[in-house]
Formats: structure tokens, sequence, C-alpha cells
């Protein structure tokens, strides 16, 4: 990666930790490119809410001078020092992005308010192209594993044998920490690159001039001494803001001039700590200490991150990622914990010796041109929902006892009442570091040994990491510590742990009381503690396997579900805390496939269809690699049982005739085959099958495959294929008698009755579920054409002649299915009748038949151009019922030809009769621009009066063991006035990124579409986004509601259109089960009816969510769709915005029924599917995702005439 480190001038900077004033880089070397050079995006909010954003260069004279990890979970925090030699002063800089490598965004570290005019400045920095830069130049090789490590604080001290310092790791719910072994490197630019760069950079980042420099230097507060960021101070987890301009306000006290005393800013506080800070007076005379005040806060992170102790840590070299545009925007504000949590104004002067630095958030005199009198400012305490000051509040609901629109009924719902016999209830938190490292299976034993031998008589609820719960005081005062001795099951012999417990705060139960009474302030660390406790029961029953928040028992022999390939069906169940208008718990149905112990030969044989060849073809090594890859197996060699050892499997490899080694330094290699029958008196009885590798990568030992057994238990997280998905699917789905059973069973195993811990801490569980109020809403009426209307009953309705049928006068048929051709005339006898019953005209014979399977699959660009060059509108394509082939005709059809295709199962063509025509035909006719159907009461809710452009948003995550395989965004949006017609963007973004990179691009574009086809532009705009949890709200409604309006702006500066936002959430365990059989919907699965919707009780006590269940299930128990309300311009009553998103599940063009959430939601997850698809079977480059995103995108001619082609 470049240049020797010696080498290079950058090397000073490297071998010692240093101040600002010994950098060669201050003046000389200028010239030569070894600056960062930061551009800002300023914005500037009057106290009316109008903005202003333009671009402007900072400077070109930063030198780093520490880089700190102050949080890494759940997003990454890097807080940068360096030295502004333009403004004489030390800046911080804070990159934040969930999954934010440096240089990807950085958040808006100086904002103030103006008291003369209360608006709000601020400056929002980032170098999407010379962060690399800084990256290589400025640190040892530095990387930032994408599997969140501890928080720790980089000196620029090389990882020398000499200085490294070995520290104790803590351990996490993230797995371990980034790699030390890389020397330190440097890639320096010469003066001609770095013209040429400058030369080449994006027109963006071209400001006209830098911000105008101080006029006078004032005393400002500092958030942490030079001194202290300089050896590695450990600073404590940010909390998250609640939005961009959360923790903006203006302090009591204004500045003075040297020597005067200030007022302390009022910060955040976690935990209620206090810390001293240095205050450096101006001119360099000196540092007066100030005790700042600190105001108790109640945290948004887990408690695991809350507490983290940042480590000193090796750097590593980070990603670079190439700028997207919605890394240019402003990223979502986040406090820094304790240490870093007061945002003070910028360092006063002190000349190039004694120079303040600024706060992390303090408003910037110098950089900011603002008078004297704005040079101190404060943070407000951080607020979730509706009680949030930042400039996006989650708005209240409106009526507090819930919506009046709909029949009143009750349910039941799978949540629990829990009680306090103490709401004043004081717990004790302690926090808990284990060493050596240990997997999280171990950390329980060693804790519970702990206990045994020094606190026995203890009540405490332990999470098993991190965190400890206890009623009282453990009986040792602030801290202890203790060593204690496991056997390791794995190794089969014992080993030792040094355990560490402190205490970290007290948690008093009365604060969640308040946040039901107030829906502000939600107590997260007092949440976690009560879930802790409730769980302590479970965890420590030895018939339950954890996962997650799930626990799972091994089957019974005569209820056996097998999946296949080696899976069985374990049931089990979840459970969680819930906060709503009252504490509960909810308790629901789980499953999951665990692996059958079974010998690697039988896996083999498995595998071969019951045979075993003399070796493995690729095929079946990838298919065994499928199988046991990254799962632990039994090492054992027969009849010597002393050998039995448990190892992880990390990778497939060579066979043991031709995997060699030497067995000792110095030696002659040997193949392992040989090595065992010399070694270990085994001859192998198959040694032409391949090797595992186990363990350690770095010690590559290699095991042949025949001496393990797969162990039988194990969590496995791979995703399962369609067969056993299919499987788990049919045996989980139960009707809502059996899963209330099966859910009071799961209660009666925890036993929360006679559990003596919960009586300790006087807490009950009810063991009856809770009954809620509900109601049902009425439906709508569908039109078709002529005016006919008809009333959905049950949540279906019959099909009628569509609004806008389309007319094909060309289809052609193309054959994909190996062996027995399905029968392409069952196309000819029904579609014609079937079309012309919905409107259609559809032609008796195809214009075009391939049904050579093996000469289109060798020819199928060829077949495709063909049909194009025919004029066909569309190809019917016959596929297998599993299989890659689907993905490879929507590849070559869309992305090299531009063809509209109809893919058919197998299995479809085979059972073809007039329902699946008419489901089929339904598609066929949104694709080709028809309407089937509209919404007739769609303008009741007054909103949808008014032109009014309807989106949906989703981002789809590759599954836990897919580690190269990239996210997929999607945004959809409706371009006619009926909301049917949708049109669709998707792009390629880091994998687990949830937030939408590149969004105010897509909204601006989708934006244009609807005012070309409609010559106006839109008055109001809803934003249904899917898949954000609700610890992602803020970070969400920071950044892609900043999005979204800055494209309004992009479309016309006065362009501001009402915005109404909601979160859809579907991953969630909440089931609602009628209260008497009147009030079921008749099926047999007797599931409550469609239109169900639940605003109350269960829900936040403050803000508007509730649960809504819009579909008939087909099968299995109804999961109610929950949605959020987060942002609402167009101030619509709480009835109108559950009756919109209702009327809304039935424009669903696939079928005749409403659908279990939004159409254009709905829509949003068929597009990020398609792009899935578009890269199935493709290797992507994870470090170059804009140039991979112009590999796969459709053909524009295509996409124009097909806007909904991908339904």
């Amino acid at each position: 990666m470049g240049n020797k480190l010696s080498a290079c001038s950058c090397a000073p900077l490297m071998r010692k930790a240093y101040r600002y004033e010994d950098s060669p880089w201050q003046t000389s070397k200028r010239r030569d490119g070894h600056l960062l050079r930061l551009w800002a995006e300023v914005f500037h909010v009057s106290a009316s809410g109008a903005g202003s954003v333009k671009w402007q260069q900072v400077s070109e004279d930063l030198v780093p001078v520490n880089i700190t990890c102050i949080q890494d979970a759940p997003n990454c925090i890097f807080l940068i020092t360096a030295y502004n030699s333009q403004v004489d002063k030390i800046l911080d800089v804070k990159l934040v992005q969930p999954g934010t490598r440096i240089g990807q965004a950085s958040e808006c570290f100086v904002y103030w308010k103006d008291p003369n005019t209360n608006d709000t400045w601020g400056l929002n920095f980032t170098s999407p192209i010379d962060a690399r830069q800084f990256r290589e130049c400025c640190s040892p090789s530095f990387k930032f594993s994408r599997k969140a490590s501890s928080s720790y604080s980089l000196k620029l001290d090389p990882p020398s044998k000499s200085n490294k310092i070995k520290t104790k790791r803590k351990p996490l719910s993230t797995p371990a920490s980034p790699n030390r072994s890389r020397e330190p490197q440097c890639t320096c630019m010469t003066p001609e690159q770095y013209a040429r760069l400058r030369a080449q950079q994006d027109h963006r980042f071209r400001g006209s001039s830098t911000l105008p420099r101080a006029q006078n230097r004032l005393t400002e507060s500092t958030p942490m001494s030079i001194e202290s960021l300089r050896q590695g101070s450990k600073v404590t987890a940010a909390t998250s803001s609640t939005s961009l301009y959360d923790n903006v306000a203006t302090c009591n006290a204004s500045g003075g001039q040297a020597g005067t005393k200030q007022n302390a800013c009022t910060t955040t506080a976690n935990a209620s700590q206090t810390r001293d800070r240095e205050t450096a007076t101006p001119g360099g005379k000196g540092q007066q200490q100030q005790q700042q005040q600190q105001q108790p806060q109640k945290p948004q992170q887990q408690p695991q991150q809350q507490q983290q102790k940042p480590q000193q840590q090796a750097p590593q070299p980070a990603q670079q990622q190439a700028p997207k545009q919605q890394q240019s925007q402003p990223a979502q504000v986040q406090q820094a914990g304790p240490s870093q949590q007061q945002q003070g104004g910028g360092g006063g002067g002190g000349g190039k010796k004694k120079g303040g630095k600024g706060g992390a958030g303090g408003g910037d005199a110098g950089v900011a041109q603002v008078t004297a009198q704005v040079q101190q400012m404060s943070v407000v305490p951080t607020v979730t929902g509706s009680g949030g000051k930042g400039l996006y509040q989650i708005p209240r609901r409106q009526n507090k006892t819930g919506g009046t629109l709909g029949q009143r009924i009750q349910v039941d719902t799978n949540h629990f009442a829990i009680s306090f016999k103490n709401p004043d209830l004081v717990i004790f938190h302690y926090d808990v570091a284990i060493d050596p490292d240990t997997p999280v299976r171990y950390m329980r034993p060693v804790i519970a040994e702990t206990a045994k031998k020094h606190f026995p008589r203890a009540a405490f609820g332990y999470d098993g990491k991190k965190n400890l719960f206890s009623k009282g005081a453990l009986p040792f005062g602030v801290a202890m510590t203790a060593t204690v001795t496991i056997y390791d099951v794995e190794r089969m012999k014992d080993k030792e742990y040094k355990v560490e417990i402190k205490k970290a705060q007290e948690i008093n139960f009365a604060s969640i009381v308040k946040y039901m009474n107030t829906g502000v302030d939600q107590p997260q660390i007092a949440i976690q503690a009560l879930d802790v406790i409730l769980r302590e029961p479970s965890c420590v029953n030895p018939e339950f396997v954890r996962v997650g928040r799930s626990y799972f028992s091994k089957p019974d022999p005569r209820r056996l579900v097998d999946l296949g390939d080696g899976l069985h069906l374990w049931p089990g169940f979840y459970q969680s805390s819930r906060i709503g208008w009252r504490p509960f718990l909810n308790v629901d149905v789980a499953h999951k496939g665990f692996p059958v112990q079974m010998h690697v030969i039988d896996i083999i044989k498995d595998i071969c269809r019951g045979q075993l060849p003399p070796e493995l073809n690729d095929y079946d090594k990838v298919s065994l690699k499928t199988r046991v890859g990254n799962l632990k197996v039994i090492y054992e060699i027969p009849n010597q049982p002393n050998s039995r050892k448990i190892y992880k499997v990390n990778k497939i490899v060579g066979s043991a005739l031709q995997e060699r080694f030497k067995p000792e330094q110095g030696s002659a290699e040997i193949t392992i085959a040989d090595y065992f029958s010399r070694s270990k008196n085994y001859r192998l009885q198959f040694p032409k099958y391949p090797c595992f590798q186990v363990g350690s990568v770095a010690n590559n030992s290699r095991i042949p495959c025949e001496l393990c057994t797969l162990q039988g238990g194990q969590v496995v997280n791979k995703k399962m294929n369609e067969t056993q998905t299919a499987a788990m699917v049919k045996a989980a789905a139960t009707g809502t008698d059996i899963r209330r059973q099966k859910v009071m069973d799961a209660m009666r195993k925890i036993n929360f009755g006679n559990c003596a811990l919960l009586k300790d801490f006087g807490i009950g569980v009810s063991d009856q579920m809770e009954r809620v109020n509900a109601r049902i809403l009425p439906p709508p009426t569908v039109g078709y054409d002529n005016n006919r209307t008809i009333l959905v009953q049950k949540g279906v309705w019959r099909a009628d002649k569509f609004i806008k049928p389309t007319k094909i006068t060309s289809w052609a048929y193309v054959n994909m299915v190996h062996g027995r051709p399905p029968n392409w005339r069952s196309l000819c006898d029904n579609f014609p009748g079937g079309a012309n019953s919905v409107g259609m005209e559809f032609p008796k014979n195809p214009s075009m038949v391939f049904e050579d399977q093996r000469e289109n699959n060798r020819n199928l660009h060829n077949v495709f151009a063909q049909c194009k060059q025919k004029g066909v509108q569309v190809v019917f394509v016959a596929v297998p019922n599993s299989g890659d082939v689907y993905s490879k005709v929507k590849q070559v059809a869309e992305l090299e030809v531009g063809v509209l295709t109809q893919c058919l199962r197998e299995k479809t063509l085979f059972k073809m009769n007039p329902a699946t025509t008419g489901n089929i035909l339904l598609k066929l006719n949104a694709k080709l621009n028809g309407i089937n159907h509209y919404v007739k009461d769609l303008k009741k809710p007054r909103i949808l009066g008014k032109p009014t452009i309807i989106f949906g948003a989703d981002v789809t995550h590759p599954s836990p063991d897919e580690t190269s395989i990239p996210s997929v965004a999607a945004v959809t949006s409706s371009y006619d006035p009926a909301a049917f017609k949708y049109n669709m963007m998707w792009n390629l973004q880091d994998p687990r990124v949830e937030i939408i990179e590149g969004l105010q691009t897509f909204v601006e574009t989708q934006l244009k579409f609807f005012i070309n086809a409609n010559k106006r532009k839109p008055e109001h705009i809803i934003f249904y986004r899917d898949g954000v949890s609700e610890g992602q709200f803020q970070q969400v409604m920071g950044a892609e509601l900043t999005a979204i309006k800055r494209a309004c702006q992009a479309i016309e500066s006065n362009y501001n259109p009402p915005v109404t936002f909601l979160v859809v959430q579907k991953r969630h365990h909440t089931r609602f089960f009628p209260s008497s059989p009147a009030e079921g919907d008749g099926s047999r699965n007797n599931n409550v009816r469609p239109g169900t919707i639940v605003d109350t009780t269960i829900t936040h006590p403050t803000d508007l969510d509730f649960y809504l269940v819009s579909h008939a299930s087909i099968q299995g128990t109804a999961r109610p769709t929950k949605y959020y309300r987060l942002w609402d311009e167009a101030k619509l009553t709480d009835d109108e915005t559950e009756e919109m998103t209702y009327y809304l599940c039935h424009l669903f063009s696939r079928c005749t029924r409403s659908v279990s959430y939004p159409a254009p939601t709905y829509y949003a997850h068929l597009a990020a599917f398609r792009g899935r698809v578009y890269i199935k079977n493709r290797h992507i480059n994870l470090d170059n995702l804009p140039r991979e995103n112009n590999t796969v995108v459709a053909k524009p001619d295509f996409l124009q005439a097909n806007p909904m082609y991908f339904v």
C-alpha cells in the first residue's frame, strides 16, 4: 500500500505522539499535498424554519493531531483532532454514519444559535476525496472492521514491539478487535499528483472562498485537553442525538475577554457522571479548570455501548469508498459521552504553542463570522420521540384515547402485563469485564462461579456479556477483581479467567413510570435492566438454547420436523420487554433450524445421493462447504478417545494427499495422509476427500474430513435454501387457537410465578394475555371500468374489466426447463379467454417459440434479441421450480437486451387454470402500463384530494453469512392520480447500512417523473419507509427527511410541499387473537377480521403508532403491520393517517385482495428484490459500489417504456 514508512516525510508523525508545533506539514509541506482539505456545507436555518445551503472551502491547512473512535455501535463515530493554521486553532471533526469509514460523511460539528435573531447556523464537514490521503499519510495503517469492535483511542505512535501497550479487551455483543498485524505504511502524493487531484475534484466541492477568519480570539470551553487526547484518554460511548439540530441552544452567559470567568455550558451526562473540563485562555497564558455542570439524561444507547471503555489499539488501515451524493449531506448528529459531550466553541488562540482546542460542537467565531456574543452555546438533553427539541420532532398523537373511526371491538394480544411491587425500586448496574476474551457461551458460567464465591446471596440478572443488574449493592463496594476456573468442554481442560466488576450507576424504575406518563426521555437503561431481569429464568434453564431474544429446546422425537439437508426444526419462544401505556412482556412462538449431529462421511453420502465417490467434484465440495462451513465439528481418531477436540471449520481445502506441511521446524514436508499414517498410526480411508482448515487461520491447521462429525444442536446463522424455507413455513404456520396455546405453554415453561429472582425484585408478570381495545376500519369500495364498483368483503373482491386494459398484439415463448418441456399450448388455451374477461386482448398463437432448452441456455441473448427485433411485447419464459435460471433470464432480458418477460414456473404451467391465468393477467396489465382498478374512496382522506406523490422505500440486507454481498436500497413513487402506477429506482450500498444513500437523487428524479407525467408538481409528499427499527428513527429523520427536503429545493428553490413520513415495521412479534368466536373472520385459522387496528395500550404513550391487520391471512396467524408516524407537516388527523394507510393496502396490482402493507412499500420490496436478482452470481466489489451500480442498469428504452416492469 505505498512507499516504505521510513522513506516518507510523514514518518515523524507516526514515530511519536506529537503536538502540532512539531508537525513538518505546517509550512514546508503545504506544496507537497500532505494537508487534509475540508469542504463545508454551510446551512443557515432561520427562526421561521426556512433554510439555505451552500458549499464553501474551509481549510487546506489542517494538520492531524489525534484520531479517536468514541463510539462503535450502533454507529461508528470517529473524532479527528486537527490543527488549523488559518485560524490558529485546534478543531475537532467528527465522522459519523452507520458503518461509516473515514471520509464517507461527517457530522455537523460546529453549530450555534444567534441570540439576537434566534437563527441556527451549522457547518457539516466532509472530505470525500482527501480522507484517504489523510488516513494513509497521517496515521498508521488503520482499519475499522466491518463488524464493530470496542471503543478505543489511537495515538499516532507506531505499533512497534517496544511501545505497544497490551490492553485488556472487554467482551462485547459484537465480535473481536481489528487485526493488529500490519505495519505502518504511507501513500503520500507527489506535488504533481496533488495538483492533478485538485484539478479533477468534484465541482460540488469547489467553494468560492474560505470562511472568514476570527477577528477576536475568546476563551471557549473544550471537551478534552490536547494532552488527554494525545494520551488516548478513555471516552464513554456516545448517545444518539434526536435530530440534526438537536442540542443547539444559547448559554445564559456570553463570553468574556481574556481572564474573564465563563459560565459553564450545560451538557448531557451519561448516568449522571461529571468530569472536569479544561478551558484555554486566549494568548496562551495558561489554562483554567472549570467544573462543567452535568444534566442527567436517559441514555439512547444500549448499556453495553454506554459503559464501553475505549482501549488503545494498534491502528489499522481504514476502508475507503468512493463518495456518494447522499454522503455529502449532513449526517445525523450524535452526542459524545460525558467526556465528549461538552459542545463548546472553538479553542481560544494562544499562538502556535498554546492555542486552545475548540469544542466538539461549539460555535467557532473564527470559522463562523459571528460576534463575540455568540461564542457560548449549550447542549440540551437529548429526548426521544415527541419531546425532542430538534429540527425534526416526532409529532404527538392528536387523540390521546386513540382513533374513533370504525367498529369498536376487543382482541387479545400476546402481551403480558408487568407489575412492580415497588415502583420506585432502585437497582444497581455493574460493568463486567472478563479476561481473556471468551465466547459468550462461557461468560455466564464464569459469572455464576464468581457469584458463588463472592456474592452467593445476591439477586441479580446478567445479560451474558457486559451488564449485571442487582437488587442491592454487591458486597464489595465500587469494584472487585476475582479469578475463577472453568472447565472448557471443547478443549477438555480447565481454563482460568480474571473477572472485573465495577459499579456503573443506580437505576430507578420510577423513570419507566414517568416515561409512560409523558412519552419523553425513554429510560433505555431501565428498560434494558427490566428485560435482563425477566430473561434470567430462561437463561439459566439448561433446557433452552438462546439465540438473540429467542429460546429453543430440542424437539420431541415423535414430533420431529426434518427441514432437509441436515436441519431439524426446533420449537421455541421469543420474549421482550415493551413499554406501552403500561409495561408489558411480549411472548411469541419461534422456530429455527438446527443441524443434526452427523458424521461428515454420512453428509457426503447424502450430498452424493447415497453414493461415496472416490473423490469429490467441485459441485460436491461447494455443497459440503454449505453444510459444514463456519460450523463446529468434533474431531476424533478412531480408537483414540484422547484425540477428541472440537473445532470450527474455516474453509474446505485440498485432499489429504495434496495438502503438505512440516511436522517440525526444519523437517521435510509430508502429506497429511503420511502424517496420520506415521505419527498417529491411522491410515485414512478416504485420502482423496478434502481436508478442513480449522482453528486459528494463522496456524493453518488442517484435518481430514473423514475424522470429523458435525456437532448437533449448534446455532446456525446461514440462509436456508428454498426447500428448507418452504418446510419451515409449512410447519410454523398455525391458526390462532394453536398459536395461542403455544404461547401459553411457553409462559408455563418460563414459570415467572415461581421465580425467586423476580420475587426478590418485586416484579410480577401476568399469566393472562392482555385484552385491548381495537376497531375494525370500514373497507373501501373498489372501482372498475364503466363506473362499476365492488365492495371489499373480508379483504377480497372479484375482478371485473380493468380501468385501462392493454392490448397485446405479439408474444413469444421460451423454454428454460430441462427434461420434459411444459405444454406452452396451455397459454393459447387459457389466456385469450381470460384476457377478454378483463378487457384485454391476447392473440391465440405466439409469434415466436423457442423450445430447445439447451440451445436457449447457450444463446439466451440472441433469443431475446430476436424477440425484440420482431417487436414482441412480452416473452413468456418457462423456468424450473427452483434454481438460478430466473435470475439469468432477468439479467439478460433487462440489462443486456431490453425486452419485457413474464416468467412462469414449471409447476404453474402444468396446472394452468382460470384463477392462475387471472393472476398472471393482473401482473401483465400493470407491466404494460395499464390500470387494473382504483379505490373509489381514495380521495376521502382530504390530503389525497390534491396532487399527491406517494413514496415507498426499503433496504434489503444480505444474510449474516453473505459477507461479500451489498445491501440494496429501493425507492418507488406513484405518478398517476389513482396512485396505481409506480416508478422505481434502486441502488447498491454497503452491507447492512440502513440509511438510504443517494436518497436526494432518488426523490428528485421521482419528483421530475411525476411532474412530467402530470404537468404539475405534487402538493403533498407521503413517504412510507420500510425496515427501520425504533433505535434508527432519529438517524432516518436526520438523514432521509433532510434529503427529501433538499430534493424539493432542487426542483425549485421555494418548493416546500408538506411531507408525511411513516415507518412500516413487519419484523415484530405482536399477534392478535379474537376475544370471542364472533370477533373472528370465520376462517379455519380464526384470525381477526381485515381492517382490525389497535392504537392504544400496547403502543407508544404519546406518539402515533398503530398495528393494522389489513389482509386476510391465507395460512397461519395474521401478522399485523406496525406503523409509526415520524413527521407530518400536513397535520393529518390520526383517523386520516390510519384510513389512508388501510386504503393503500388495496392498490397492489398483483392480486384482488388487500395486502399486509401499503402498495408503495410492497413495490419497494419488489424493486429491491429485482436489484438482488441483478447481482445474483456476480462478483461485486464492495470498495467500488458506484462503478458496480453502473454495471447493473436496465436498458434506458426498456425503462421508459415499462416503468412497472418489476411487478
